[in-house]
């Protein structure tokens, strides 16, 4: 049992959960409807056998996309398999081999400061095979970083953003960046994300943490709200716009935002400095 999944499934609007316990399903509906089920099915059920997964109602049109895309998203089990995808939970465990799918950018960098772009080229084209070197090339280009320098002597800004080069040019197919925009203006920052949504192909997908939230709200498809290392907030940008909602109002509700604050504050100050 995946006590998380478990959890955000729970907090759905509307959602209702019941154990079906001779299947040992925990089964999640909406108005009397299933939308979702959590099971690890018995291992005579081939491909599915023993993995833990949740099935999930879907739309026909999204599902056989997704099946191609990921091997981790099977039909249904036990379901119309129309209509329902399965996710394996277990998924496929990091390796030697498969390392290469995921990339990371932080601000703590995972560069090599001795070494110039041009010799982390190299590097990366010799362990990478999927290297995107005109990528790499484009990018420096763009943030126009000289190719001969060592990174140690780039300024904070610059090495924010040769870190996210690398990061984007791995080849990767899970691009994770940790605040990766720290210490560059908000001119670069916001031509770069432009950039950002030009260059990512379909299999790209980008995991953005981030405290810019006003700033990314226009080129995020989903945002996924923490407090205190717990999910509170989880949120796609379009089922917002059909409800009217932008991004920042949706955070504001979510973390409970208190407008009068400053004014209270303000005048709180104030006070203090009159009294006699």
């Amino acid at each position: 049992m995946y006590d998380w999944l478990d959890g955000w499934l729970r907090a759905l609007p509307g959602a209702e959960h019941g154990y079906k316990e001779e299947w040992n399903w925990h089964r999640y509906t909406v108005r009397g409807r299933h939308f979702a089920a959590l099971c690890t099915p018995d291992s005579k059920y081939k491909v599915y056998g023993g993995h833990p997964l949740v099935n999930l109602k879907c739309d026909p049109r999204l599902a056989e996309g997704l099946r191609e895309q990921y091997p981790e998203i099977l039909p249904g089990f036990y379901c119309d398999k129309r209509t329902w995808i399965a996710v394996l939970l277990d998924g496929e465990p990091i390796t030697r081999a498969n390392i290469h799918r995921l990339s990371f950018a932080t601000c703590e960098h995972s560069f090599f400061p001795a070494l110039t772009p041009a010799d982390h080229r190299d590097f990366y084209r010799s362990q990478f095979p999927r290297f995107r070197e005109k990528r790499f090339a484009g990018l420096m280009e763009f943030f126009a970083l000289p190719m001969d320098r060592p990174i140690r002597r780039y300024s904070a800004g610059q090495k924010n953003q040769f870190e996210v080069i690398l990061a984007l040019s791995q080849g990767a197919d899970y691009i994770l960046m940790d605040e990766p925009f720290a210490g560059n203006d908000v001119f670069n920052r916001d031509d770069f994300y432009k950039v950002l949504l030009g260059i990512l192909e379909p299999q790209e997908t980008v995991l953005l943490s981030t405290h810019l939230i006003e700033e990314v709200s226009q080129f995020v498809s989903r945002a996924v709200l923490l407090r205190g290392g717990e999910i509170v907030g989880d949120a796609a940008l379009q089922d917002l716009e059909e409800t009217g909602q932008d991004l920042m109002g949706y955070v504001r509700s979510v973390y409970h935002y208190q407008p009068d604050r400053v004014s209270r504050a303000l005048s709180n100050l104030t006070e203090e400095e009159d009294a006699p």
